[in-house]
């Protein structure tokens, strides 16, 4: 059965065009890194609206991406053509998709391998990954480490935008964390309203998995990449277990 985005619509990726316009400066140098020391050509799974990939390319990189949503792979496209740059972005998720291209890098930033909460489907991503790759070609990923003590349940919260074309965008949120399986379930409800009235709602659920430092290891072990390293975001060295979020480095040989 084909996969079913219900995440990342119009009103999120306009969200994201307003408060995440660009990518944190550390994590850009962080992986700007890698993608200059790269053997061939680069691949961004999982690149939404191009933080990270749209200043790659204007450093003169040749950057490929992949992303499951139409709306954010749009705005992508958009900042692309504004800046005039090309890149060919892919629209579905990484463990459908099949590339005739192989990387030289492959890099998935932000936690957004997270989203990928079956262990089935993100085993089968990464070997997607993998067979696009070089011989030695790097994948760099980051992901949660750990899994809180206790499950909790949060009430509804939120936050607004002011958009720069007039009105507001309102997020809303609950949400389940299950320690068991270490899945965050969270329903977001995102309204424009303009002039006092209600435009339009989009309800989208998020859900987040954090997995356990040997369980990726293993996963990344089983699909064929070696030399796999944990790392702390973002810097070059071993993180303690206290760290909520680490960068698995490793190799196609």
């Amino acid at each position: 059965m084909a996969l079913k985005l219900d995440s990342y619509r119009s009103l999120c990726t306009e969200v994201y065009g307003i408060d995440k316009p660009t990518a944190p400066a550390d994590a850009l140098d962080f992986y700007l890194a890698y993608a200059r020391e790269s053997k061939g050509p680069i691949l961004e799974p999982m690149c939404g609206s191009g933080r990270f990939l749209i200043p790659m390319l204007e450093s003169g990189l040749e950057v490929d991406g992949i992303d499951a949503s139409a709306s954010m792979l749009d705005l992508c496209r958009q900042k692309c053509r504004d800046r005039g740059l090309k890149s060919n972005l892919y629209e579905g998720f990484i463990q459908e998709i099949e590339l005739d291209q192989k990387y030289g890098l492959a890099f998935i930033p932000s936690g957004s391998f997270t989203l990928i909460t079956d262990a089935n489907q993100a085993r089968l991503s990464l070997q997607r990954l993998r067979d696009a790759m070089l011989p030695g070609a790097k994948l760099v990923l980051e992901a949660g480490q750990n899994r809180g003590a206790e499950s909790i349940s949060w009430p509804w919260g939120g936050k607004w935008w002011d958009r720069p074309a007039g009105g507001k965008i309102v997020l809303s949120w609950m949400g389940h964390y299950d320690t068991t399986t270490g899945i965050a379930h969270s329903i977001h409800r995102y309204e424009l309203v303009v002039d006092g009235q209600l435009v339009k709602t989009e309800f989208e659920d998020f859900d987040t998995r954090t997995y356990d430092r040997s369980e990726m290891i293993r996963m990344l072990e089983d699909v064929g990449f070696v030399n796999v390293r944990v790392l702390t975001a973002y810097a070059n060295k071993e993180p303690d277990r206290e760290v909520e979020d680490v960068v698995y480095e490793c190799a196609r040989p």
